[in-house]
């Protein structure tokens, strides 16, 4: 489903010439400079890097995009 849903958003933006910029977990991770980690350790060390970053509680997906937030605007934790 996300895939098709990339798809969909990735051809929008290209009839609209608009740059789009796919960026991976494992590339904002990097980022990061997190190890390699297993899926459900990296949700984990999102919620508690967000947890310690601003004090407030999220879910694994909300602790992501925070993240994700923060590396897309060269802001490295």
């Amino acid at each position: 489903v996300l895939a098709k849903l990339q798809a969909i958003v990735q051809l929008a933006c290209e009839q609209r010439s608009i740059q789009l910029q796919l960026v991976s977990a494992v590339q904002w991770r990097a980022a990061l400079e997190w190890p390699r980690l297993k899926r459900a350790e990296a949700k984990a060390k999102a919620i508690a890097t967000v947890e310690e970053l601003y004090g407030i509680v999220t879910n694994d997906d909300e602790a992501e995009a925070l993240l994700l937030g923060k590396v897309y605007l060269g802001d490295y934790v």
